[in-house]
């Protein structure tokens, strides 16, 4: 079994845990938004995730900037105990996959689906509307756009909901053109 694997399914049994004692609770959305927090602070910290990585600081250390960023940010005890808890386990390296595994569960809760927009020039308000109607018609769930701006698709966009992805690029058609002629010899 890879790392890889091994840190996703540790995350998934936290992220799961926490989104299950947040819905008990009736506290989901402080979960989520303090999970924001923490990614955020993790991404934007350096010492904060040399904290979380590093097998350098004890288990009691990690425990301990938990619980102080946690007072001095106000998470909920929720996230705090959460947090100690895989800090404790020894699985707070895999504090960033929990928090989008959580993210996963708790966007499922609200009937929501992500649609990852990628389009060779910076979409208009009125175009992403289209989309989004788009898919909430099929789909009869509430759409969340990622938008994404690669030039070298040229025109057209990738389109990812979930696992599927719809390729209209201009850069896709013209390497299905290439191929096409190579098999005919020209």
């Amino acid at each position: 079994m890879s790392a890889k694997t091994l840190t996703d399914s540790a995350a998934s049994r936290y992220a799961s845990a926490v989104f299950e004692l947040a819905i008990e609770t009736k506290s989901l959305d402080k979960a989520e938004s303090d999970l924001d927090l923490i990614a955020n602070i993790y991404e934007s910290n350096e010492d904060f995730r040399k904290v979380v990585k590093s097998a350098i600081f004890s288990r009691e250390q990690q425990v301990s900037v938990i619980k102080a960023l946690g007072k001095k940010i106000k998470l909920s005890d929720l996230t705090i105990n959460s947090l100690c808890l895989m800090a404790q386990k020894r699985r707070l390296f895999s504090i960033e996959s929990m928090v989008e595994h959580f993210k996963r569960l708790a966007s499922d809760h609200r009937g929501e689906i992500k649609v990852n927009i990628t389009s060779a020039s910076k979409l208009n308000r009125s175009q992403e509307d289209e989309i989004r109607n788009f898919f909430e018609e099929e789909t009869k769930s509430s759409v969340i756009l990622n938008l994404e701006q690669d030039e070298s698709l040229i025109g057209g966009l990738l389109i990812k909901v979930g696992s599927n992805l719809i390729d209209s690029s201009i850069r896709s058609q013209l390497i299905n053109v290439e191929n096409k002629m190579k098999e005919v010899g020209l």
